[in-house]
């Protein structure tokens, strides 16, 4: 197994942590429509484009319109 894959299954494995803890700190999460919406949002402003691109190292190959369909098929695709 590849360290992408490994890294993939890290994340898969927290998702239900996270549900917990988004349920803890705010009195209502978002439901998967807001969270959809909100990630649209962010893949059309140029300066949430311009953070990304800030903290990824320059040696990473990222393709942050690959990035955004890979999290909703993934991940949100995931989420009940």
């Amino acid at each position: 197994m590849g360290p992408a894959i490994s890294r993939f299954k890290k994340i898969i494995s927290s998702l239900p942590y996270l549900l917990e803890y988004m349920a803890f700190v705010v009195k209502k999460p978002p439901t998967k429509k807001q969270f959809l919406r909100n990630l649209d949002e962010k893949q059309e402003d140029p300066d949430f484009f311009g953070d990304m691109e800030a903290l990824i190292r320059n040696d990473v190959d990222y393709n942050q319109g690959e990035a955004f369909e890979w999290l909703r098929e993934e991940l949100i695709g995931k989420l009940k």
